[in-house]
Formats: structure tokens, sequence, C-alpha cells
């Protein structure tokens, strides 16, 4: 055999011996800290409370308002646009305890004729009447004293979170 030929089988069985050679295939390999683990594992925990808190949280829409007690029902005085939104039935808070709305009237009063049931002038001004307003009536357990000042927070709808966001890509798609 010629030179030649020695250096190329030598060559070749030096690639053969290294190809066939396990060398690092047994050794483990480190892919993936650990610490990269845990901030997958927090990010998919925290995006899955995300959407758990979407569908079944509510965002309530408030009309918040004050009124007086009188005659045994709460009265609120609300703006045509607010009348609107309020129905009967709907869910309040007065003075932070449970209410609902039993009346809607569909004739405003003047603030003349609403501002009759205040007991004082600090009263009248707190009611914050408008030139034509609409007398809403609530009614609660344990009703505060007649004449009482009252804080009312009247819930017109409850929406899911995420179809704040469904509303918004519906509604750029119809654009």
């Amino acid at each position: 055999m010629t030179q030649q030929g020695q250096r190329q089988e030598l060559f070749r069985q030096s690639a053969l011996d290294q190809v066939s050679a396990a060398t690092g295939l047994d050794a483990y390999i480190k892919a993936v800290r650990p610490s990269t683990w845990l901030v997958a594992i927090a990010a998919v925990i925290a995006i899955a409370a995300l959407l758990v808190w979407g569908f079944t949280a509510k965002v309530a829409t408030t009309i918040n308002d004050n009124g007086v007690v009188n005659d045994g029902k709460v009265v609120s005085y609300l703006t045509e646009q607010n009348r609107i939104e309020v129905s009967v039935g709907d869910r309040a808070l007065v003075n932070n305890k449970e209410a609902t709305v039993t009346d809607v009237s569909a004739t405003p009063l003047s603030s003349r004729d609403a501002g009759a049931i205040a007991p004082d002038d600090y009263t009248l001004q707190m009611l914050k009447l408008e030139d034509w307003n609409y007398p809403v009536y609530l009614t609660m357990d344990n009703m505060p004293a007649e004449g009482t000042l009252v804080d009312v927070m009247i819930t017109t709808d409850e929406v899911a979170p995420i179809q704040f966001l469904l509303d918004s890509e519906l509604g750029n798609g119809s654009s």
C-alpha cells in the first residue's frame, strides 16, 4: 500500500471511530434552568386565574345619588338619562344595606315639587335637584327614620370582564 492509501485509510478509520463513539450522548443536557420553569408555571397559573376571573367576576354599572326616607320608602331623584337605565327590581344599596327599586316614575317633578319632601335646607341641597327630576322609590329592611338623608347606589347592569374584550373584538370586526 502506498503512503497516500494508508493516510486515506487512516483518516477514514478515525472518522468512523469518531462517528461511532458514544461520547457525550449519555451525558445530561441542561436545556432549561429550574428558575425558568418556575417563571413559566407562574405565568400559566396567572393566565388561568385571569381567565377564571374574566368569566366568573362581575363588573357593575351603578348610579350613585342621595335620597331621603319619605312615607316608609327611600326616594331618590334622577335625571331623565339615569331614569332610563333604572328598572323596577334593580338591586341597590342604601347606606350600604341591600334595597330594591320598587317604582320608577315616568313623570318628572319640578325641583320645587321634588324638594318639598326635604326636611331641611341641607337635605334639599344634598338631593342635587335639577329643573326636572324623576322619583325612584326603593324599599329595604330596617328602613332609616323618616326624613333621613341616605346614600343610594343603584346597580343597573352587571357584565363579566371577558365581555368587554369580546365586545371590542366584535366591534372592530364589524367596522
